[in-house]
């Protein structure tokens, strides 16, 4: 963890997603934020059921519009993090009425778990606090 960042949690909320009749439980984010930069946010959830990327990619795709409006996605990018599979997806949309990029990632977790990850940055953030959030990845290790 960065110095001066914050970090919250929220318990589990009750959601539609769009298109869907049936309302779902949803695990709440451990969220981090810069204390000096307000325009980035590092959210993560290690959320109940969701044991392969497709189910994780899925999950994405089901909490996106509470997260960005009208993303716009690159293919996903395999990679390792912490050692691990990952899968990251980067884009754009709207946040809060404010442009945005962000960068979406699904690590396989030992388990059967997955951890699931966005960071969303709005334009003219600092070098300091993308190296930040960047470093925020590399420090991942998994305890077994």
């Amino acid at each position: 963890m960065p110095d001066f960042w914050t970090v919250r949690s929220g318990g589990e909320r009750v959601l539609t997603p769009p298109s869907r009749d049936e309302p779902r439980l949803v695990q709440r984010v451990i969220g981090l934020q810069p204390t000096a930069e307000p325009r980035v946010w590092v959210g993560f959830v290690s959320p109940e059921g969701v044991s392969d990327f497709a189910a994780a990619t899925a999950y994405l795709r089901d909490i996106s519009p509470f997260l960005v409006k009208n993303p716009q996605t690159s293919p996903g990018r395999r990679l390792r993090i912490g050692g691990l599979p990952a899968l990251s997806f980067s884009g754009s949309g709207t946040r809060d009425g404010h442009s945005v990029s962000f960068v979406a990632t699904v690590i396989d977790l030992p388990g059967g778990r997955m951890a699931v990850s966005v960071a969303v940055m709005e334009p003219g953030v600092s070098e300091t606090a993308i190296d930040e959030v960047n470093a925020i990845y590399r420090s991942f290790r998994v305890a077994r």
